[in-house]
């Protein structure tokens, strides 16, 4: 939930969030670390992967142009030539670090931890706290508007005051949406 809200817009680049999240999740299990503190370990893991992301999608951009001229010719093997040689490529720069970090660093996360001060990691847990709420802050500026605001509201009204969990409230907006837009595109075709 740290992630929702990046959105990587022109050339700017935004923190891995799958590495950061896998390696985070791999090493809380690994390393019986709670998970405020894994929270906490996801932003600086997906920063370092950051830089790579440019790198990666520039050279993967050479396979999608070459699979578009084989897609053009018609011929299938060519373009399924050049989504394996992408998926090898992604693995490169995405499995082989992710894989070197977590098979070094079990160990040397359970040191790292265990040699952080108890005021450090509580500070990191109550960060950790705060981050999720973040994320969906930073996500709120960008859907948020005079439309959306009150199925926010009805969301959030369901939630606290009906006791309702985020599967409940998701399936009752879900039918409000679905209905809503049948309305509407039911009117356009009377009118």
């Amino acid at each position: 939930m740290i992630f929702l809200g990046f959105v990587a817009i022109g050339m700017s680049t935004i923190p891995d969030s799958a590495a950061g999240t896998t390696l985070a999740v791999a090493f809380a299990v690994l390393n019986g670390i709670d998970s405020n503190a894994a929270i906490a370990l996801a932003m600086p893991v997906a920063l370092l992967f950051q830089p790579l992301q440019p790198f990666k999608g520039t050279l993967l951009n050479i396979y999608n142009v070459k699979a578009d001229e084989y897609a053009a010719k018609g011929d299938d093997k060519g373009v399924e030539r050049q989504l394996h040689l992408g998926n090898l490529l992604a693995a490169l720069f995405d499995f082989i670090p992710m894989f070197l970090i977590l098979f070094a660093g079990s160990q040397v996360v359970e040191t790292v931890v265990n040699a952080i001060p108890t005021v450090v990691m509580n500070c990191l847990s109550k960060t950790a706290q705060v981050l999720p709420a973040l994320g969906v802050a930073y996500l709120m500026t960008y859907v948020c508007d005079k439309f959306t605001m009150p199925f926010v509201f009805l969301g959030f009204a369901l939630s606290v005051y009906l006791g309702m969990d985020s599967l409940g409230v998701a399936i009752i907006g879900g039918v409000i949406a679905v209905v809503y837009f049948n309305l509407k595109s039911s009117a356009k075709k009377g009118a």
